[in-house]
């Protein structure tokens, strides 16, 4: 009877030291919650995600101060199924670090799971802006707005997708030189900035884009433009036409002391003639009037160029345009051929070669954009 009445006391003994335990000695803590490695980011906020974690009750984030050195508890999430969280309110282009604690309610108390293993981000950088461009004939400097940023990553439009072209590792660096390019020729260009984590993730801004052309490798003259201004159809100023008039009176000079003559309209029609004399061009810049002096009917007819002057712009650049004008140029000159042949075709009727050497002429406008060639007869 003795010996079992000891043996009661002592599991009453047990039971009771049993019961005596505190509650959180037989309950396991929740895990340490498995951050993404992936995570969005705007200028100002940061959205992590994580794996849920099965029997628990919340989540806690935590961010890392660096003015203080701590971690700070920036949101407690009171579910199991919330699995990610946004923090919002940050600066751009700066670096954060989080870690995320798991817990779960046991007899009214919170259990904590260990931290997460600490998670490096960085919000997005504001977006890059091109400035004023500086083009050469076979390059383009591309200049932007600095911003607060790791580097920026330039891309250049080919085959319809933008390729990149450079990665620039310093937020202060403002330009960039692209050569070897074609004259007279567009190029569209991107430029995203960027900003990078700790463990070298980048955030890249939007990219903002620019489209920049080439010099032309032409150089129009004052006279290039004067032609330019009469195929594009406008009425040529004063200026304008003393240029035209001196580029074709100088063509003309070249016939000046010679009888035997090969002439061209401009067009591909040839002809040779000869004067019984030398020539002797004398300009006569008081023959003005059209009406009164156009005897020989040599003119060019600048109206209606404008279209085809457009299309070859469309065709060829600039470079199509000045090959153009050019050849109008070439036809206007040689108003001076038609009339040396035309004068000696009606002096030749009347008999009358011997005097058609001595020549007084000039060129002059009429008022529908013709040129035509002047003189006394």
């Amino acid at each position: 009877m003795k010996k079992l009445l000891a043996a009661l006391s002592a599991s009453v003994i047990m039971l009771a030291s049993a019961s005596a335990l505190p509650a959180s000695a037989a309950v396991s803590k929740p895990a340490a919650p498995q951050v993404e490695n992936a995570y969005s980011a705007s200028t100002g906020a940061v959205r992590l995600k994580w794996a849920k974690i099965k029997g628990v009750s919340g989540y806690r984030v935590y961010r890392y101060d660096s003015s203080t050195k701590k971690w700070k508890t920036i949101k407690t999430i009171g579910r199991s199924s919330t699995t990610e969280y946004r923090d919002s309110g940050l600066s751009p282009a700066t670096k954060y670090k989080y870690k995320i604690k798991a817990y779960k309610r046991v007899n009214g108390k919170a259990v904590w799971g260990s931290a997460s293993t600490a998670k490096n981000t960085t919000t997005k950088p504001s977006a890059a802006k091109f400035s004023k461009s500086s083009v050469t004939k076979t390059s383009i400097t591309l200049n932007w707005n600095p911003v607060k940023c790791s580097g920026y990553t330039l891309y250049q439009k080919k085959d319809s997708k933008y390729t990149k072209i450079t990665d620039i590792k310093d937020m202060n660096v403002s330009s960039f030189e692209i050569k070897n390019l074609q004259p007279d020729t567009e190029y569209s260009f991107k430029i995203k900035a960027y900003a990078r984590d700790l463990d070298l993730t980048r955030q890249y801004a939007s990219g903002n884009t620019r489209s920049q052309s080439t010099k032309s490798a032409v150089t129009w003259s004052k006279t290039m433009l004067a032609y330019k201004s009469m195929c594009e159809g406008k009425r040529p100023t004063s200026e304008e036409q003393e240029l035209i008039r001196n580029d074709i009176l100088d063509y003309a000079m070249k016939f000046n002391g010679q009888k035997n003559l090969h002439l061209s309209d401009g067009y591909g029609s040839t002809w040779d003639i000869s004067y019984p004399h030398p020539l002797e061009m004398i300009i006569r810049r008081d023959l003005t009037d059209v009406e009164e002096n156009a005897h020989m009917d040599a003119h060019d007819q600048y109206d209606g160029l404008d279209v085809l002057l457009k299309e070859a712009y469309r065709e060829g650049g600039e470079q199509g345009a000045y090959n153009f004008v050019k050849e109008c140029r070439y036809t206007s000159q040689h108003i001076i051929d038609c009339a040396l042949r035309n004068r000696y075709e009606i002096r030749e009727l009347h008999n009358s070669l011997e005097s058609a050497h001595i020549i007084n002429f000039n060129i002059g406008f009429d008022e529908y954009n013709n040129i035509w060639f002047l003189s006394e007869g």
